[in-house]
């Protein structure tokens, strides 16, 4: 069973381009399949998640590896700092932007991720 990303406009238009553009296919694909297997573990188990917000968050979470997170930090954090500016510039409310951020920058860091929300891990 493959999940489609949510409906929005902001998926549907900025997070796409900016992946798309931003990275190499393979990194593309890699973050696609990332999201197909979040779902479908979301799924399984029953847990209820803002669809938008891992969506996001994992389509988006190895962005800091393009030249357009160019910078000294990690580039999980690079990632999270774009994607923030991205979301933000876009209207997505603070407490959905933060979750994203957290989605992207924890995602190498397992043992934290889990003290935060579902979509995080």
């Amino acid at each position: 069973m493959l999940f489609t990303a949510p409906a929005t406009k902001l998926v549907a238009n900025e997070a796409v381009d900016a992946l798309v553009d931003g990275c190499h296919s393979a990194v593309a694909a890699h973050s696609r399949r990332s999201f197909q297997f979040a779902a479908g573990l979301a799924a399984e188990d029953g847990v209820e998640l803002d669809e938008e917000v891992l969506w996001l968050g994992t389509v988006l979470h190895d962005i800091g590896l393009s030249p357009a997170a160019d910078g000294d930090e990690r580039f999980e954090v690079r990632g999270a700092n774009l994607v923030r500016e991205l979301l933000s510039d876009h209207g997505m409310e603070r407490d959905r932007v933060a979750n994203v951020w957290d989605c992207i920058a924890m995602h190498a860091s397992t043992p934290l991720a889990r003290h935060k929300s579902a979509e995080t891990l």
